[in-house]
């Protein structure tokens, strides 16, 4: 039997080394008649060796041969994104046949996707950064088991409830109850006080160790907000598992019942089980506050404040370098976090611990059937209100003012804008995907959005919203109108479009809004915006000598004419061309996303040509080349989500999981929970690097 065993993991062996040595094999074969041919045809006239001076200091001259561009795949991980989005070759250049880009796209693939020189595939740093602002609150929030945020959140969306959102029923209500505080803040623990607003990467989030900054004021900040918290007068009446842990105990030891419910409460908090050694520190805290003087209840609340005021509680910290494996695979509990923190912004629940405890994360399907769980809570919704929020950056449009005479249709009253209505019809789209586990295309055009009265007007769609609810806008209108305000009858409904004017992230007033300047749109910044956030192929900033887009007073000439002169600059049009295509397709919307066929006395003229050379007139056929090659927003939007997850920028080494996750998801449609679910099962999501990069 021994000896079947060891004829089969030869065989393995073998198998396994021949495989490897068919993969150099194609990338050599590949190099040579698909690389070579492909560099020497379109891309070294003008990137060519580093003494030549080559354009944009790109030298692709210098691979001239497999084992060199295998040392800098950084580069050719630029490479690729610069042919995929068909940025290169340049227009005036001659162009590869589509052939020609797909087979280099692939090869470039599979170098990227290859083994390092140990043997396996790198997938990243470790995590070790704090908290982020949210992250923090809810860990705090569901730690106590309160059901309120714990300090004001100026960029949340202050809503009063989101019992609306049910995504276990599969099905979102076509009409939801909603009402918001005005003053961006509903009834937190702490009235004022709280920690700083987090950096957010550039291109990234919030939830990045490279921008989550850590200083001694900030750690004093914590300390002080963790014995505010622990100390306040009301946190025993609010939360039940509080009170449980302060209340003296009525038999027993009160050390040994101490050290009990401190365990019960550390587990918790760091994320793991915990040694006996960490809770004798903290152990430490109480039986200092005994000897002071101090009763039970007063010393358990040093112990608790201590622990919220821990490393392992304020960070992730996932350890590297303790074996000599270059890669180390994630333990179940530290699964367990990034599961959590990825779909809830909070610490793992009971079952999930539970799942850890059992060993069920190290297998697909024990992941698998987490992740779906996850996704059928109500928790599931801090995904829209912290992936979705950045991702379109409708934080931003917090601060967004339009000018008030040009468009005074956004202002009602002193205080009241569309900001937040449009904020809402946003993150009702992304919640209705995740909740009915829709086509993530559906973000583009979905053939319906959610509006209230207020928005529908300005849409031009009242008519239409209350023929689809004649019950809600009948009779009792204004019965119904006063329940709104407080959130006790529906006041956003779910309304299918009557023509291709609006759908999705690209015509709805939140996105249109933030990329206009307050007295006008912006083609500009709209283009960058549709190139950033829908594509994830952000332009890069400005050349130097590029000059500023002057304002042209002419009244005879439209934007697109005023705008023409700038891309005239050699050093502006490279850009411009990719950007303002894009933007120019959204001219149809103004400033706050009213439809319009004219800017002033001027037709507007909402065609153009993508670098592709497919052609559109207007946002509805915009829209529909968008979803005809769906692939490349997907890959876009799967790029963001798997950065977002992993809490890190992607590499170039990263670019074969976004292949793996498109392959499988692709099945699917494209299914919300699929991708969410490729993400969790991937290699950089289950595994760290265990040893310096240069190793790998």
């Amino acid at each position: 039997m021994i000896r079947i065993l060891s004829t089969i993991c030869l065989i393995i062996s073998i198998c396994f080394a021949l495989s490897e040595q068919s993969a150099a094999q194609d990338l050599q074969h590949g190099f040579a008649i698909k690389a070579q041919p492909f560099l020497e045809n379109y891309c070294t006239g003008c990137h060519g060796k580093a003494d030549e001076f080559p354009e944009a200091n790109f030298a692709l001259g210098e691979f001239d041969s497999l084992e060199k561009v295998l040392i800098d795949r950084e580069m050719w991980k630029k490479a690729l994104d610069e042919i995929d989005s068909m940025n290169m070759p340049p227009e005036e250049s001659d162009k590869p046949s589509a052939k020609e880009r797909h087979d280099m796209m692939v090869w470039i693939d599979d170098v990227l996707a290859a083994p390092g020189k140990s043997g396996v595939r790198d997938p990243g740093d470790p995590v070790l950064r704090r908290l982020n602002r949210l992250e923090y609150n809810n860990t705090i929030r569901d730690l106590f088991d309160l059901d309120k945020d714990i300090y004001p959140f100026p960029e949340r969306v202050p809503l009063r409830s989101r019992d609306y959102f049910q995504p276990a029923k599969d099905k979102m209500p076509d009409g939801v109850s909603l009402s918001w505080s005005e003053n961006g803040t509903v009834n937190p623990f702490l009235r004022n006080g709280g920690i700083p607003g987090d950096n957010k990467a550039e291109h990234g989030f919030s939830n990045r160790g490279d921008v989550l900054n850590v200083s001694s004021l900030l750690l004093e900040k914590y300390m002080t907000l963790a014995a505010r918290i622990v100390e306040h007068p009301e946190l025993p009446k609010q939360s039940k598992r509080f009170k449980q842990l302060i209340d003296s105990p009525s038999a027993g030891s009160e050390r040994d019942v101490a050290r009990q419910r401190l365990q019960f409460f550390m587990n918790g908090a760091f994320r793991r089980p915990v040694e006996n050694e960490e809770v004798d520190l903290y152990m430490q805290l109480y039986d200092h506050a005994i000897g002071q003087g101090n009763g039970f209840e007063d010393a358990m609340k040093k112990a608790l404040t201590g622990v919220l005021t821990s490393p392992s509680f304020l960070f992730f910290i996932e350890p590297s370098g303790m074996t000599a494996d270059p890669v180390r695979p994630l333990d179940d509990f530290e699964l367990a976090s990034r599961l959590s923190y990825f779909l809830w912004s909070s610490m793992p629940d009971q079952k999930l611990f539970e799942a850890a405890a059992s060993g069920k994360l190290q297998t697909e399907s024990g992941i698998e059937a987490e992740v779906r769980r996850m996704l059928d809570d109500p928790n599931s919704i801090e995904l829209a209100e912290s992936f979705a929020v950045q991702w379109l950056d409708l934080n931003t449009l917090i601060s967004v003012r339009p000018d008030r005479k040009a468009f005074r249709n956004f202002y009602r009253g002193e205080k009241a804008t569309l900001t937040m209505p449009y904020m809402i019809e946003a993150l009702l789209l992304f919640e209705t995907v995740l909740a009915e586990d829709r086509s993530v295309v559906d973000l583009i055009d979905p053939g319906f959005t959610y509006v209230d009265e207020w928005i529908a007007e300005v849409y031009g769609l009242k008519d239409e919203l209350h023929a689809a609810y004649p019950e809600q806008f009948g009779e009792d209108a204004k019965k119904l109108e006063k329940k709104r305000k407080w959130g006790k009858a529906p006041s956003f409904f779910r309304l299918k479009l009557p023509d291709g004017r609006r759908g999705g992230v690209l015509g709805m007033g939140a996105t249109l809004t933030l990329t206009s300047f307050p007295e006008r749109t912006s083609p500009v910044k709209r283009g960058a915006w549709v190139l950033e956030t829908v594509f994830n192929r952000p332009p890069p900033p400005p050349l130097p000598n590029a000059g500023e887009i002057k304002d042209v007073e002419d009244p005879s000439l439209t934007l697109r004419e005023k705008l023409a002169s700038h891309r005239d600059n050699p050093a502006c049009a490279g850009c411009h061309n990719r950007m303002d295509p894009l933007g120019f397709a959204l001219e149809n919307y103004d400033g706050m996303g009213r439809w319009r066929e004219k800017d002033g006395k001027q037709q507007i003229d909402s065609s153009g040509t993508l670098l592709d050379g497919r052609s559109f007139d207007g946002p509805a056929e915009f829209r529909r080349l968008v979803t005809e090659r769906r692939e490349i927003f997907v890959r876009g939007f799967v790029e963001k989500l798997l950065s977002y997850a992993l809490g890190r920028q992607l590499e170039y080494y990263d670019a074969a999981t976004v292949r793996e996750i498109m392959e499988a998801a692709r099945k699917e449609d494209y299914r919300f929970s699929t991708i969410v679910i490729e993400i969790t099962k991937s290699y950089p999501f289950r595994n760290i690097r265990n040893v310096e990069s240069e190793q790998i």
